[in-house]
């Protein structure tokens, strides 16, 4: 707005002031206490504020319908996570305010820059510094801060399970392009050989025996060699001669360890002793389908065969209230369309700590409670899937020489030295959702009950 519009709109609103001041009908709606402060600020268009919560909480949909309705001017106030640092136009930004001091000076340049980027005669960028180390450094000295320099993004090629891992999954595309098969499909059973039923033996000619003998032939190191060469230019790996031969080694620890986990299930699921009740049994053919039904390329990946940065190995969800069906539906086998259970998204790490049960989650103005963990394994989830049970393991430790592992089995021996191994349970959750019975409401300042 120019300054000739801002003084015509002020003399505008001072003539509706001095009637809204001066006519008797309006004193007597004030006195019946049917005339308000509010209707005082419609009759004069006072600018008004409303906002909305854009941040990786919310549904995508809901996201574009707030992006669209700030450039329409129906919003004029997002309270962004860093989603917004990049990637999304928003159309024209005034005033930008953080709450924190950016980690980075690309964070921070990424933020004010959202900024006066459509020729407005002044933008702001202001802010808040909180009690926290980085926030009283820029504090006490902001020239420094903002004199920070940016460094270049880098890819390091000087680990050698990372680009050995990409040199795995060249080779497993080769050979997948060999046999043919989709392999976002497969399972980790179907490679290994391993089938879901507990009276049912392990394959002869499994996919994973096939795919090493094939690694083995010198048809496969003529054919993949110029390529390989290519892939490991100037990285760790740039002068080694194995590369092949290792990525055999690694295939045959995953198979050593996948087969012993599933012989273990096996061996407990055929239990008739006293040893385990039925319950028990019961859960062991369960798990023993959740060990052979993960989708390969993340198995894989979760095994260190294969690079993990395409997979969220270690993402969860919190499962709000659903006011309303969520509208990202995925195809079925049986022609159904199934409801994908969406929510809000944080690595486990954190999530441990903010979805935990009990923890309070505000979405969008509501507050939800945490109230336990979910019952699904694979991901994402599906309502069909949502009832299956939590995949539980156990961590032990030899305190004699050391050595420790994760496993599905009940170790009692440490598998070095035969010393007597401490053993803990443990439960990785998949998710978090709310008590449905319990709904959400919208007093920040209210505990849930």
């Amino acid at each position: 707005m120019d300054s000739c519009s801002q003084i015509a709109s002020a003399w505008a609103r001072s003539i509706v002031s001095d009637w809204l001041n001066a006519d008797e009908r309006v004193a007597d709606l004030k006195r019946a206490g049917v005339w308000i402060n509010i209707s005082d600020r419609l009759a004069l268009f006072v600018d008004y504020f409303r906002s909305a919560e854009h941040s990786a909480q919310q549904e995508s949909q809901r996201l574009r319908d707030y992006e669209r309705d700030f450039k329409d001017g129906r919003i004029n106030i997002l309270n962004c996570s860093t989603t917004m640092e990049m990637g999304v136009d928003i159309g024209s930004v005034s005033t930008v305010m953080m709450t924190n001091v950016p980690p980075s000076i690309a964070n921070y340049r990424q933020r004010v820059g959202r900024a006066g980027r459509r020729r407005q005669p002044f933008s702001m960028a202001f802010t808040f510094c909180r009690d926290r180390p980085l926030d009283r450094e820029a504090f006490s000295n902001p020239l420094a801060y903002l004199e920070r320099s940016m460094s270049p993004p880098k890819v390091a090629l000087n680990s050698r399970p990372i680009v050995q891992r990409h040199v795995n999954a060249y080779l497993l595309r080769q050979y997948m392009l060999t046999r043919g098969g989709d392999a976002l499909k497969l399972t980790i059973g179907a490679l290994m050989g391993c089938p879901v039923k507990v009276l049912e033996g392990r394959s002869e000619n499994s996919p994973v025996s096939q795919f090493l003998q094939w690694l083995g032939e010198p048809t496969t190191v003529t054919a993949s060699q110029h390529h390989l060469k290519k892939l490991v230019a100037r990285s760790v790996l740039e002068t080694e001669n194995t590369l092949i031969e290792d990525c055999r080694t690694t295939m045959q620890q995953v198979e050593e360890v996948f087969v012993q986990e599933w012989e273990g299930l096996r061996q407990l699921a055929r239990d008739e002793g006293e040893t385990m009740k039925e319950a028990g049994r019961a859960r062991m053919s369960l798990e023993l389908q959740r060990l052979c039904g993960e989708f390969l390329l993340s198995a894989l990946a979760d095994r260190g065969f294969l690079p993990g940065h395409g997979f969220p190995t270690n993402v969860v969800t919190f499962l709000p209230h659903r006011s309303k069906k969520a509208k990202d539906e995925e195809p079925s086998k049986d022609g159904r369309r199934h409801t994908r259970l969406s929510g809000p998204q944080r690595s486990l790490d954190l999530a441990i700590r903010d979805y935990a049960p009990g923890s309070e989650v505000v979405l969008d103005g509501l507050v939800h409670r945490s109230a336990g963990v979910l019952l699904n394994w694979k991901r994402p989830a599906t309502e069909e899937k949502v009832r299956e049970v939590q995949s539980i393991k156990r961590h032990w430790h030899c305190t004699q020489c050391g050595a420790a592992e994760t496993t599905l089995q009940d170790v009692r021996a440490c598998r070095e030295c035969e010393a007597q191994v401490q053993s803990v349970e443990y439960l990785r959750p998949s998710g978090f959702a709310v008590d449905y019975w319990k709904k959400e409401h919208a007093d920040t300042d209210r505990r849930c009950r």
